[in-house]
């Protein structure tokens, strides 16, 4: 019995190690293709994301930090750097992938300002900058929250991301999220077996606003290995592919 009860449980944490919707394996390295159509001239960036760290806390928690490097052939100097962090949660088994945080999102203001100042040629004082700097507010996130095994139509929480920046406000939103189902999706890399399905909206209210609408593929153990984006009257805004991955 006692046997019987140790191969139970190796079997459970096998299964439980490949239900998050995130890899968990650092080092582990997924490129992508973007295909951005709206754009008067069709734009491909590929993206590459290294695990970097996987971390767990008191509360069994998992962080995994994602290094983010972006190439554009047609644009090099659009090509970037950034990170990005995903949660596991094995009390309820619900992966979190969070696409934008506040502080992110200030830092980004902060250094487009100061290069649109650099730019004009202008020479503001340090105390001119201070106040700028100050005058610059966000706060929320914008994130996903993928539970594992959910039924379809399960409804996906709304997040919000607010920025001000002097008397002007802004605004990111995730709202009518919900999952489509489950699907075994292939590509030239292989094929993902039981991948959730999910859609939500983003509205963007950034001096004009933008609704876009995202239908993602989730693969357990592994992550997004497709995205579609629509805008305006379903008319095809981007496509995400997982083209290659080493584990």
């Amino acid at each position: 019995m006692k046997k019987l009860f140790t191969l139970a449980l190796a079997v459970l944490s096998v299964a439980t190690a490949s239900a998050q919707y995130v890899c968990t394996t650092p080092g582990a390295t997924f490129s992508y293709r973007d295909s951005i159509f709206a754009a008067e001239k069709p734009l491909e960036i590929m993206q590459t994301n290294k695990i970097a760290s996987v971390d767990t806390d008191k509360k069994g928690i998992l962080t995994v930090t994602v290094d983010q490097q972006q190439f554009m052939a047609d644009a090099p100097e659009m090509s970037k750097s950034q990170s990005s962090k995903a949660y596991f949660n094995p009390k309820d088994s619900t992966t979190t992938l969070v696409f934008y945080t506040a502080e992110e999102q200030k830092e980004e203001i902060i250094a487009n300002i100061k290069q649109s100042i650099e730019a004009s040629g202008e020479r503001p004082s340090p105390a001119e900058m201070d106040e700028l700097m100050n005058s610059i507010s966000a706060r929320g996130e914008i994130s996903l929250a993928l539970p594992q095994g959910a039924a379809v139509d399960t409804k996906i929480p709304n997040k919000s991301l607010r920025i001000g920046v002097a008397t002007q406000n802004f605004s990111i939103n995730l709202w009518k999220g919900k999952v489509l189902g489950y699907e075994t999706i292939t590509l030239p890399c292989g094929t993902f077996e039981n991948c959730i399905k999910v859609t939500y909206e983003i509205k963007m209210d950034m001096g004009q606003s933008q609704k876009m609408t995202s239908t993602d593929w989730y693969a357990p153990g592994i992550g997004l290995v497709r995205q579609v984006v629509t805008y305006k009257k379903d008319e095809p805004f981007s496509s995400t592919e997982l083209v290659s991955f080493t584990k």
